[in-house]
């Protein structure tokens, strides 16, 4: 109609792309309204240790639970006897680097698949700091503030050195 004003469209953020269907069940309704806005990578370190320190010690209290005998044999050695205990605590935190370094190099993935817009951005500014320190012969600090950024940094390592 003449004079009325257009009605906006949602943002896509708002809208689902995959809906559930009308015979979808009481349980599948409530996880896709709460788990569809959520990002699909970690921003923030801590996010991601938070993530990796959850997994990791649930992994080691189970194993620890079902194998810790067998597990605290292996160090009881009398040249190492009394140092015992911290050898057990350093072998409670393995399964936490582990998931830590598994969990940073699929982020770093995510990032790059899923974060395109945000990582481009990142990419432009970091060129842009490159390009105005190259000409005005200073030093930029590759010092990044998230996981983000610091994908982008890793990027555009052609282009810059460590000092």
């Amino acid at each position: 109609m003449v004079g009325q004003p257009k009605k906006k469209d949602p943002p896509l953020s708002l809208v689902p792309i995959i809906a559930p269907t009308p015979f979808s069940s009481q349980f599948t309704l409530p996880i896709w309204y709460i788990c569809s806005p959520m990002a699909l990578y970690c921003r923030k370190r801590l996010e991601l240790f938070g993530i990796s320190t959850f997994f990791g010690l649930a992994v080691s209290a189970v194993v620890f639970q079902y194998y810790g005998n067998e597990i605290s044999s292996n160090f009881d050695m009398p040249a190492l006897h009394k140092y015992l205990i911290l050898f057990l605590i350093l072998a409670y935190l393995v399964p936490t680097l582990v998931f830590h370094l598994a969990l940073y190099s699929l982020n770093a993935l995510l990032v790059r698949s899923f974060g395109k817009v945000e990582l481009n951005e990142q990419r432009h500014a970091i060129l842009g700091k490159l390009l105005i320190a190259s000409i005005s012969k200073q030093v930029v600090d590759a010092n990044p503030s998230d996981l983000v950024e610091e994908v982008a940094w890793i990027s555009l390592k052609k282009y810059w050195r460590p000092k």
